[in-house]
């Protein structure tokens, strides 16, 4: 007989035996024992999963989540997945937690471990049609292109919608605003009286994933393989808000804001928001109180008051910032000497490099391409300047792989003309005839009014900001 064949069976049949040894051997817990390792009474932090248990003392200290993981210390994980219900939705929540497994709850216990009694988003507000939802638990999705391109105005029900988790239920009525100072002194504001002048803005709001897919197809990303692979263009929108300027709320609130301003040479100091579902973020607190930026805690969209999904009764505002730093149903301002350390911020919505994403890039998009009877097609686009303040000189539009290009037309905006580009997307309009396609797609690409164009192909690996040359496929009669 081979020795080796003998000697591999054996060591497969030795194998095969001690696991079968370790699965009837796994060690069980009682709930009471499982409640005493809750980081308090114990220095061990263990948790429940499915009847499961696990010790996750050591992943406690690099939880994206922060310490926020420490309300299922010494319980069941599920109540606490069920609010931050992306941990479900989400395969990889669960292959991190299954590297500290070391046991199972006793059989008589586990009808004992507690149970979600309800749908905590069961009293999500209803969604329309033309938005393409990613995750439902908690609410994410894009506006369908389309949409976009009716109007220069987006709906606020068309609106794209980020949510991290339940849309909390904020009564208007007695509804106050806490804002505190940098050496911890507060003063709470009811909305009735937040400020006397109103202001309003018409800007765009963009999420920092917008066009995710598209990078993925140069090379996976941070995205891949989540339920937010393959995002579009719909994550951005342009409205009308309203409300009062930052700077004016905080300038009333802090005594000694110019002060500290004045002090803040090397800009390290931020404002932290905080906001009614558990979010947080923060922004450079000289973008909150130099006017020129635009920042404002609104309450208004298009005329109308805020719809919940949109932060209903008060949002924070900032015009050309990803939308991360928007904070909905903000209760809660602080100034701060370091930018917020909640898990959003100090885990997510971050440079290749690590460092926060704050302003927006240079952008410009595809929205609609019909047939057309003077020319092939019709094109229907917009584009923006982003974060730097800077509006848009021109859009080119190539259907020939960027061999060659033309310019399109820069079109008027109803609304604060003046913002067109700088804040509110610039509308452009282009057509294309039979000789100028030469390939199965066409391509835009936006110049700022100092000569910045879009890269072609930009690529990180956490999959955000991406704002290379836009590319729509022609109807296949088109294709070589």
């Amino acid at each position: 007989a081979n020795p080796w064949v003998v000697g591999g069976g054996l060591v497969l049949a030795g194998t095969a035996f001690y696991y079968f040894k370790m699965a009837r051997e796994e060690k069980t817990f009682s709930v009471e024992e499982v409640s005493k390792h809750d980081g308090k009474s114990s220095p061990e932090i263990w948790v429940t999963f499915d009847n499961q248990v696990y010790d996750i003392t050591k992943f406690a200290q690099e939880h994206p989540g922060g310490s926020v993981i420490m309300d299922a210390a010494g319980g069941p994980i599920e109540p606490y997945w069920a609010y931050w219900a992306y941990h479900l939705r989400c395969p990889k929540p669960k292959e991190f937690l299954e590297k500290y497994k070391i046991g199972k709850l006793d059989k008589s216990e586990t009808e004992s471990v507690t149970a979600v009694e309800s749908d905590l988003y069961e009293t999500d507000p209803k969604r329309g049609s033309e938005l393409r939802a990613y995750t439902v638990r908690p609410f994410s999705c894009e506006t369908n292109p389309s949409f976009l391109a009716r109007s220069s105005i987006t709906p606020a029900g068309s609106l794209y919608v980020r949510n991290h988790a339940p849309v909390p239920e904020v009564e208007k009525e007695g509804y106050g605003l806490q804002i505190e100072g940098l050496d911890g002194t507060s003063k709470e504001i009811k909305l009735s009286k937040i400020g006397s002048k109103r202001a309003t803005l018409t800007s765009i709001l963009q999420c920092a994933g917008n066009r995710g897919g598209e990078m993925e197809e140069i090379k996976d990303t941070a995205f891949s393989g989540t339920p937010y692979t393959g995002i579009g263009i719909g994550m951005i929108g342009n409205a009308e808000w309203g409300g009062y300027w930052l700077s004016d709320i905080l300038k009333t609130s802090i005594p000694n804001l110019d002060t500290l301003i004045e002090n803040d040479t090397e800009s390290k100091l931020h404002i932290i928001f905080e906001g009614a579902d558990g979010y947080e973020s923060s922004a450079p607190l000289k973008r909150a109180v130099e006017k020129k930026w635009g920042a404002m805690l609104a309450d208004t969209i298009n005329g109308g008051p805020l719809p919940p999904d949109h932060g209903f009764p008060l949002r924070a505002f900032f015009p050309g910032l990803a939308g991360c730093r928007s904070v909905k149903w903000v209760t809660k301002i602080r100034v701060s000497s370091e930018e917020s350390t909640s898990p959003w911020n100090k885990y997510y919505y971050k440079h290749a490099d690590g460092k926060s994403i704050t302003t927006m890039p240079l952008t410009s998009m595809i929205l609609d391409l019909t047939p057309s009877e003077n020319a092939e097609y019709n094109l229907k686009g917009i584009a923006w300047g982003g974060g730097s303040g800077l509006g848009v000189s021109k859009v080119e539009i190539s259907a020939d792989s960027g061999l060659t290009w033309k310019r399109a037309d820069l079109q008027k905006h109803p609304k604060n003309p003046e913002n067109v580009g700088k804040f509110s997307w610039q509308p452009w309009e282009a057509q294309l005839t039979t000789n100028e396609i030469k390939g199965d797609h066409v391509m835009c690409r936006a110049f700022d009014t100092q000569g910045h164009g879009q890269p072609e192909n930009p690529w990180n690996p956490k999959g955000y900001l991406y704002n290379g040359w836009h590319k729509k496929r022609l109807p296949s009669k088109h294709s070589p």
